[in-house]
């Protein structure tokens, strides 16, 4: 958000966890809300922070795959209807969090996001945004960074050990 409002950008954060509503002062918890109920609290978010921004960033949870998560990602794809999408991974993870499950390809996940959001509203993966907290130094974060863009066939970049202009420039803000 900070580097999209330094570029002129009509920004706004759309909170959709516990900490995004607590740090923003307004939002919901989708994993708390029924999964009937996640389309319309993220669509009543999405009206009441503005559809006339130049950027809406509406905070993922979870993943499309995920046990615990996937319906309640389905509601916030469907409930959001996103022009585009910025797809989010931890380098080295290859479990998914609290299931003994392989965490599926890129290629699997960037199939399954613009799939399940295309009945509501057709969309791509853009960009990536790949945490490298678990990475020793910048030069090997740097290097997982550039793997996942590959893999993804889009710009990427760890937005909190870098910055996040590849992200703006993908989503058409450079």
């Amino acid at each position: 958000m900070d580097a999209a409002r330094e570029r002129g950008v009509d920004a706004a954060l759309v909170p959709t966890s516990h900490v995004g509503a607590l740090l923003d002062g307004r939002g919901a918890s989708i994993d708390r809300l029924p999964i009937g109920r996640v389309h319309d609290v993220v669509d009543g978010l999405v009206r009441e922070r503005g559809e006339r921004r130049d950027l809406l960033v509406v905070e993922g949870q979870g993943a499309i795959c995920h046990p615990g998560s996937s319906g309640q990602i389905c509601g916030l794809l469907h409930g959001a209807r996103p022009d585009g999408l910025v797809l989010c991974h931890s380098a080295g993870r290859e479990l998914m969090h609290g299931y003994d499950v392989d965490i599926p390809s890129v290629a699997t996940h960037v199939d399954l996001y613009e799939r399940v959001a295309a009945p509501v509203a057709e969309t791509a993966v853009l960009a990536g945004a790949l945490n490298t907290m678990n990475v020793a130094t910048p030069p090997a974060a740097r290097e997982a960074v550039a793997d996942f863009a590959e893999r993804l066939g889009a710009p990427a970049t760890d937005p909190l050990r870098f910055d996040a202009d590849a992200l703006l420039d993908a989503v058409g803000l450079g």
